[in-house]
Formats: structure tokens, sequence, C-alpha cells
């Protein structure tokens, strides 16, 4: 979803400028040229446009009654009320609805770790490359955006990212689809000519009974970052006058009934 958008700074291309310039300067030599063979380093630096996906068993935006959702995904989108949505109190998205919208990123690749610097929202992810002494959280540590490792394997990087924190809008953003502490999910990044190619597998057993995959294709931007996204709560929150009410206020509250024929206490 589309947020108002405050004015820029009129030094914003400059300062883009210099923030590939760095990245520029950061990046591994291995990953400084396009296509590499397999087993190497794929070179994935720059900004990059998103051109569009390849359904892998699901439609593209996802078609929410092909889906493997569970009883309890079904019955949350049914009673959530939209209202309630963090969107519109500018709370940023996360993976995979993040990757879903038509905005923007520019990848840096490091020595230790990945960085990818997202239009949308003012989201930059840390990707942590095994092998370089990264302590994984502690246990009951959760993220909204998750906690991203990665390795390169047969000429792609490989993102995995787990620990993510409950979620309304986890699984789809523009369909209500929640996800849980367990969701998984799983990138796929390779250069197919000037292409950069994205496999996505996302899952999450409280709320699929199995996984959901698709493939999205990038092109390289010559035009940099607009940055900061400058998300206005105030102006955010404008669509919600016309939403009608989901719900009315009853005069008095019943306490429901446990499955063992006594109120909860």
């Amino acid at each position: 979803m589309r947020y108002p958008r405050k004015q820029h700074p009129p030094l914003r291309t400059l300062w883009a400028a210099l923030l590939l310039l760095g990245a520029v300067s950061s990046m591994p030599p291995a990953a400084a040229g396009g296509t590499q063979g397999a087993g190497a380093i794929p070179g994935l630096n720059g900004i990059w446009d998103r051109n569009g996906c390849t359904p892998n068993g699901y439609t593209c935006p996802f078609d929410v009654a092909t889906l493997p959702l569970r009883a309890r995904a079904i019955g949350f989108r049914e009673a959530f009320d939209e209202v309630l949505s963090p969107k519109y109190d500018c709370v940023p998205a996360n993976i995979p609805s993040l990757l879903a919208d038509p905005y923007r990123f520019e990848i840096r690749q490091m020595e230790d770790r990945v960085v990818i610097t997202y239009e949308k929202d003012d989201v930059v992810r840390t990707v942590w490359l095994r092998g370089h002494g990264h302590r994984a959280p502690a246990v009951g540590d959760f993220f909204q955006q998750g906690y991203s490792e990665g390795w390169y394997e047969d000429g792609r990087l490989v993102i995995e990212t787990t620990r993510f924190t409950f979620d309304p809008h986890g699984l789809d953003d523009m369909s209500n689809l929640p996800s849980s502490t367990s969701k998984k999910v799983v990138e796929r990044y390779w250069r197919d000519g000037e292409i950069m190619r994205a496999e996505v597998v996302m899952e999450d057993p409280l709320f699929l009974t199995g996984p959901i995959q698709y493939t999205d294709s990038y092109e390289p931007s010559s035009q940099p970052l607009i940055l900061p996204y400058g998300c206005d709560p105030e102006l955010a929150r404008q669509p919600l006058q016309f939403l009608p009410p989901k719900y009315i206020e009853p005069g008095f509250v019943r306490i429901p009934v446990t499955p063992h024929g006594e109120a909860p206490r």
C-alpha cells in the first residue's frame, strides 16, 4: 500500500549518489561483476526496480482462495477490523509483503554482511553472512523485520529470515493475512544477464498448511533511491474515515464460554 510522502530535501540526489559510491567501494572483488560462475558470489550490488513475479502454483498478487490457509488464518482474516491495521500508523511492512511493493531497493554486498535498503517505509535489512562469527539472537528475541542469515550457494545469495514478531499483515498486507513467530522466509537471488531474479518461499505452520512459493524479477535502475520515505501519520490515517464500521458496540459484553462450559477467569 502506498502512503503519502512528505516533501524530500532538494539534495537527495547528491546524497543518494554518495550512498551508491559508498556501496561500490565496499563491495568484495567477486561481487563487482555481473553473472558469476556456479559457486561464485553473484554481483547484486546496485539499485533495482521490480519487474513483476512469476507464480509457482499461486497467482501474483495472491488469490486468497488458492492459498493453503489453516482455519485460524481464515478466522483471523474474517474477524480482523481494517482500522486496526498498523500500516495506518506508518508501521513498516516486512517480508514477503515488502518485496511485492513497486518501490526500488539497493543491495550492498560486503565481506561479512549484505545490507538491503528499501525506499518503502525506510526499511534497512542487514543479512549476516555465515562464517564471520556473528552471534544469533538470544532465545526469546524477536524482531519486526525478523533476523536474516545469508550464504552463497551455487552462484546465488540465499537469505533465511526467522524470529519475526506476530504481524496481522505478515503474510500479505493487502489481504489481511497474519503471520506468527513461526514464520520463515527463504529468498534466493541470482543474476540472469542484466536481470536479477529472486525465488521466495515462505512457511508458517500456524497459519499455512504448506509453503507458498513464487519468483520475482528485477532490472537495474539508474535512478537513486528517494529517501527518506517520510510517511506522515496524519495523512496515513485519513483513508480510515471512509471505512464503514465493521462492528457495532454492544450494550453489554458477554464473556465467551470455554469448551468446558465455564467462563474464563
